[in-house]
């Protein structure tokens, strides 16, 4: 992995209060504390007063080898491991989750292409699923013909920007392409830039302060979901 990506990797975790150390520890770094150091220094651009420990919360600790083995066997049943991360204690299951396919990546590279290719094939599955729907019958009989034109005319009160935004909603269903290259990346000028990592299969999200979060597809639905209650409640 080269400096720049590793550099944001630790910021990423910094920002979610994690142990960057730790991190370092176990992706092989001889000095966790040096190597935090330096990429603070040389990639991140931060001035003396500004470097941060990176000592963070102990996102692993808490995690023995069987639940960490439970979680994986999880993920390859073709379900999320994330509920099953929380009931063991962990803060950010997301985080967690991500770790340990950083771990795989790194100690059994042969099982994680393993886990990657477990993921793929779930989502196949679930396309096919969708495809094979029953097919509705759209057949309609003459006498229905007449009957249903005398409606439409009746029915023409839909205003223009209502079709344009479903139009608007269809045409996003789907990664956008130009020509052979595949859009991977969308920019906000005010709350800055969201990114999806085919790798890691994330969605991370870069504001322009420099602050990157990184998590699962499915958690950032759930954070959709959630936050104009938790909004409501805290008064915001």
């Amino acid at each position: 992995m080269d400096r720049e990506r590793l550099a944001r990797e630790c910021l990423a975790l910094e920002k979610a209060g994690c142990s960057v150390r730790e991190f370092l520890h176990e992706f092989g770094c001889i000095s966790p504390w040096g190597t935090w150091y330096r990429l603070q220094r040389e990639e991140l651009g931060r001035k003396l007063w500004e470097i941060q420990d990176g000592k963070g919360e102990k996102i692993m600790a808490n995690i023995t080898p069987e639940q960490r083995e439970e979680a994986i066997c999880i993920a390859m049943d073709g379900k999320s491991p994330l509920p099953y991360l929380k009931e063991c204690g962990c803060v950010n299951p997301g985080v967690a989750w991500h770790n340990i396919k950083r771990f795989m990546e790194k100690d059994e590279p042969e099982r994680f292409a393993q886990l990657m290719e477990a993921s793929e094939h779930v989502t196949a599955t679930k396309v096919m699923d969708k495809s094979a729907e029953p097919k509705i019958d759209l057949t309609i009989r003459s006498e229905e013909l007449a009957e249903k034109t005398k409606k439409a005319k009746k029915d023409r009160k839909i205003r223009v920007e209502d079709l344009t935004l479903a139009e608007d909603r269809a045409a996003i269903s789907a990664p956008v392409f130009c020509e052979t290259l595949q859009v991977s990346a969308v920019r906000d000028e005010q709350i800055g830039e969201f990114y999806y990592d085919l790798k890691y299969r994330t969605m991370n999200w870069r504001a322009p302060d420099g602050t990157e979060v990184s998590l699962l597809p499915e958690t950032w639905h759930q954070v959709a979901e959630k936050l104009p209650e938790v909004m409501k409640i805290l008064g915001i």
